[in-house]
């Protein structure tokens, strides 16, 4: 049987774990002799004569908030089968200004934008064939959106995940080559944070678990690695963020990288002592936390989003009993004040489960979709 051609279009370019999810897909589909074609961010133009040159391809959509949905509506008069729609929760994505005074005009935009967000995805569930979920954590999300229930499709759970042959843990003596050509002091203990500059990503709670570690540690540091487009930043966020920082007094704790590329921040996840995911909700999948327990990093979380979709062994030792700061702060200080041998025993628990996340499943999942 003659294999279905495959587009995926991708309306949206940015370094994050959205693009690692969609190149990872894509090259893996080629590798099983798929025809295969990534189309990132095209015009409505470009997609109207991209479908009617190829009306029996399968599409995957991949869309954001602010995607111009007759990007979507005008091709779908010429390609009405075989689309299939990658979801994200972007009608919770939206954000009132933080930690300011919220004017009359910033609450109309926020409802405006929540309210738009909501019409457009509710659009694109009613009109696709198929329904792809990157966790149990992200339907149940959205099942509670009004009448989002009443249009679902065929769907199924397609994880992201991790290249382990990139991601990967090194020893203590290469860790510490690592250190000293970053010119990091040998001794410094790290705790690693970082991702997209949104409010959902809840990083003043990171902060906070370093201010109350501080006293017990002295040689233990802050390294919080951003990504993202100027236009994407969430500028009150970040403004909050600084703040934060001087309000704790942990300025000479901290450290803030940006431009960092994704294929550069395996040492940084090698390096760390601890690796913190902080998101309390709207986090659908983090990829991050994949990466830094397949680079060796002992993982934090709290017990919200999909964090224990990711984290299935060791929560006792890794995820909070509830999310709050001091019950991640109690954690990882018992982790830290640990024999070597035992920390070594407990990230081997850890990564248990990485060989579920690997893109070959992933991958396996989508064609077996698209058989359907």
């Amino acid at each position: 049987m003659k294999k279905p051609k495959i587009l995926f279009l991708h309306h949206h370019k940015h370094v994050g774990g959205g693009q690692v999810y969609v190149d990872n897909l894509v090259k893996e589909l080629k590798k099983k002799n798929y025809q295969t074609t990534l189309f990132q961010n095209p015009t409505l133009l470009e997609t109207i004569k991209l479908i009617q040159k190829n009306k029996d391809l399968i599409i995957i959509w991949t869309v954001y908030g602010n995607f111009n949905i007759f990007k979507f509506l005008i091709p779908q008069l010429w390609h009405r089968k075989n689309l299939f729609l990658i979801l994200n929760l972007w009608p919770a994505d939206v954000s009132l200004p933080k930690n300011q005074k919220i004017s009359i005009k910033s609450k109309t935009k926020y409802y405006y934008q929540k309210s738009f967000r909501w019409l457009k995805q509710l659009i694109m569930l009613k009109l696709t064939n198929a329904h792809i979920y990157l966790t149990k954590y992200e339907r149940k999300v959205l099942l509670k959106f009004p009448l989002y229930k009443k249009v679902l499709k065929p769907s199924t759970f397609i994880y992201g995940a991790v290249d382990c042959s990139h991601f990967k843990s090194e020893n203590e003596n290469k860790k510490k080559t690592i250190k000293k050509k970053m010119g990091i002091p040998i001794n410094n203990k790290i705790l690693l944070a970082g991702g997209r500059i949104s409010q959902r990503k809840n990083y003043e709670d990171v902060f906070k678990i370093l201010s109350q570690l501080e006293s017990e540690f002295p040689d233990l540091y802050l390294y919080l690695t951003l990504i993202g487009e100027r236009k994407l930043i969430d500028e009150s966020y970040l403004s909050y963020l600084f703040g934060k920082i001087t309000q704790l007094k942990i300025g000479n704790r901290v450290r803030i990288l940006t431009g960092i590329d994704h294929k550069e921040i395996t040492k940084y996840y090698q390096i760390a002592d601890i690796f913190i995911t902080p998101s309390k909700k709207h986090e659908t999948f983090g990829l991050v936390t994949l990466e830094a327990i397949a680079s060796g990093c002992a993982t934090f979380t709290y017990p919200a989003c999909a964090n224990t979709e990711i984290i299935k062994h060791g929560q006792k030792n890794f995820v909070a009993e509830h999310p709050q700061p001091q019950a991640l702060t109690e954690k990882i200080e018992n982790y830290l004040k640990l024999p070597e041998q035992q920390k070594k025993q407990l990230l081997k628990e850890l990564q248990k489960n990485l060989k579920e996340f690997s893109w070959e499943n992933s991958t396996d999942k989508v064609i077996k979709l698209i058989k359907k």
